[in-house]
């Protein structure tokens, strides 16, 4: 099974790439569990000198073209540096793309896509820039076929977040197991200033009396004074916090004059660094960046809750379980709004659903109350169970679609279990059940008129009836 993962063109940060790789670790992952070893399963990432850094930094290794990775189940390749004889992939992902088209048409004819290759584009949570076009959000193709995806997204009507292994990993665990899921992959950060400092902040010998925080913005024109809010809401607290964080800020930008003394910028070359903090001082730590591992275990590990702003962040927070904050900037601004609704469907009383509301708002986050969050930790404890999986949304179009057209890439799927059954005991046999009535639904005419994925929760609702008491029955297929 040959997937190829294109992640050139990465527009700014890392989330461009980071899509891409999240989901290569997660089918590596999967398969592994699944018993599915050895060649049966190859991931080519096809990658330009930006991405090769970026993926370098996340998983903290030298990426060159060429490299292999995890028993040679992993390969690194430019267009130029591809093998000629290279076989045609089974499933070619190009996701975080700008819209849902193809992005280098120049040289389609340089990657490896055959007649039967399934091809997905998709943006990262239903953010688009070219909304008016054919496929805005996403867009599955196989042969001279090409059908339209949902945007991804938190609303019910969208496909889903993106998985996030490492979160998964750290779901559910104490403080203390993640503190020290940290400190055995503080080895992996190439900065060695900055494994000193983590390692001293973690164990109490730096900033001694502080509460270590992750904050994870860029100082952006239109961040800035939601920012500002957080720090307020801490600085509140009288408590001492260390907020790690790898983008610059500095104390010019705070305009309030109080909360500027009660900050401090600690620079990210700067040694030696206090043993114990100031009482009531917030101090930025300033780092570079860190592997995946680490960043998601310093997210799990923040005692006030985390602020970031990306997408994949977000995604990672949401697996995670525990309250986290995000500053609005033009791309996520709907993903915020759904949030809150997903939010609030959990929430029946109406002072916490006006909290939730000024926290997050689509239009003036405030997070100056974001420590209250804590107290409804339980709000986010199921929350990723109430949403879909990006992955599984893609697999599942996917496979529709080549259960028709008879790709190989079905039994690859097989092992991938849809998380839109998550709720579900992984009964295979059910499973083989629900991948029967896509047979029977005619997609040759189906697909042309409707969604791929909309069909898909309509098999699966067709087939399992779910008790409020969660239990499960299967039934034969209807008669439409």
């Amino acid at each position: 099974k040959n997937i190829v993962i294109d992640v050139r063109g990465s527009r700014g940060g890392w989330g461009d790439v980071s899509a891409g790789y999240l989901v290569a670790m997660n089918l590596l992952k999967k398969a592994e569990r699944a018993g599915v070893h050895g060649p049966s399963i190859r991931i080519t990432f096809i990658i330009d000198e930006n991405a090769q850094r970026i993926l370098s930094g996340l998983s903290n290794k030298s990426i060159s073209p060429g490299q292999t990775d995890f028993g040679g189940k992993v390969l690194f390749h430019t267009v130029d540096s591809l093998p000629k004889a290279f076989p045609t992939a089974d499933l070619y992902l190009a996701l975080s793309s700008p819209n849902g088209t193809f992005r280098f048409p120049e040289n389609l004819h340089r990657v490896p896509i055959g007649p039967k290759t399934v091809v997905i584009v998709q943006t990262v949570l239903g953010n688009t820039e070219d909304p008016e076009s054919l496929h805005p959000f996403g867009s599955l193709k196989i042969g001279d076929r090409t059908f339209r995806l949902l945007p991804a997204g938190l609303a019910e009507d969208e496909s889903g977040l993106y998985s996030d292994y490492v979160a998964w990993d750290l779901r559910g665990r104490s403080r203390l197991e993640i503190k020290n899921f940290i400190v055995d992959r503080l080895p992996s950060i190439r900065n060695e200033r900055d494994r000193v400092v983590i390692r001293g902040l973690l164990n109490g010998v730096l900033f001694s009396g502080s509460e270590p925080g992750l904050a994870y913005v860029r100082m952006r024109y239109d961040s800035q004074s939601q920012y500002m809010t957080y720090l307020k809401g801490l600085a509140a607290s009288g408590k001492s916090y260390c907020l790690i964080s790898p983008f610059s800020f500095s104390k010019e930008l705070i305009p309030d004059r109080a909360l500027r003394d009660r900050i401090e910028i600690i620079g990210p070359h700067e040694i030696p660094l206090p043993s114990d903090a100031e009482a009531g001082k917030i101090y930025i730590l300033r780092t570079s960046g860190f592997p995946h591992p680490v960043f998601v275990g310093l997210m799990a590990y923040s005692y006030p809750p985390p602020v970031i702003a990306g997408d994949l962040a977000k995604s990672a927070a949401v697996v995670l379980g525990r309250p986290f904050v995000l500053t609005k900037v033009d791309w996520n601004a709907k993903n915020i709004g759904n949030l809150l609704a997903a939010l609030i469907a959990r929430e029946d009383r109406p002072e916490i659903r006006e909290l939730l509301g000024r926290i997050y708002s689509e239009t003036s986050p405030d997070l100056r109350e974001a420590l209250e969050l804590e107290a409804h930790a339980a709000l986010y404890e199921g929350l990723v169970y109430s949403l879909k999986g990006l992955e599984s949304s893609m697999f599942a179009a996917a496979q529709a679609l080549t259960l028709h057209m008879g790709s190989s890439i079905d039994e690859l799927l097989l092992h991938h279990v849809d998380e839109v059954m998550r709720k579900l005991p992984p009964d295979w046999a059910l499973r083989a059940e629900v991948l029967r009535h896509h047979r029977a639904l005619r997609l040759e005419d189906t697909l042309r008129r409707r969604s791929i994925l909309d069909i898909t929760r309509e098999v699966v609702e067709d087939a399992v009836e779910m008790g409020a008491d969660g239990s499960v029955e299967t039934r034969p297929p209807s008669k439409r």
